[in-house]
């Protein structure tokens, strides 16, 4: 009895350490993962930011400053026609409404009400 209580114990031990083992590897693979989407993100590596330090202090070079913050004004232009783009206002006229181009089209609207009311007829006799 005592022995197969060590066996099962000493068993029990291999699997945990196991497991822990395997913990371990997930981690360092997880960890791969991440420096290496760092390096992707990365324009320049840390290498190369610590070589090209290395050649300004050795040639005594300056690093430029970065530029102060301005505000910026911009002024538009009003659109003629504001359906139309900016570029197109010049050569076109400006598209007429949905009603106007139903009123414009080869029949008037006279002649579809008419014929609207012949189909009526047409239809409850």
């Amino acid at each position: 009895m005592e022995k197969r209580v060590q066996i099962e114990e000493i068993e029990e031990e291999k699997k945990d350490e196991e497991q822990k083992k395997k913990v371990e590897q997930k981690k360092k693979e997880e960890q791969k993962k991440k420096d290496e989407r760092k390096k992707k993100n990365e324009i320049f590596t840390e290498d190369e930011i610590a070589t090209l330090e290395e050649e300004v202090k050795k040639e005594n070079l300056e690093i430029p400053k970065p530029r102060e913050p301005k505000s910026v004004q911009l002024a538009f232009t009003e659109k003629i026609f504001p359906t139309l783009a900016m570029r197109e206002q010049h050569l076109r006229e400006a598209p007429l409404p949905k009603i106007k181009a139903l009123a414009s089209s080869s029949k008037t609207v006279k002649e579809r009400s008419s014929c609207m009311k012949e189909k009526r007829e047409r239809k409850w006799r």
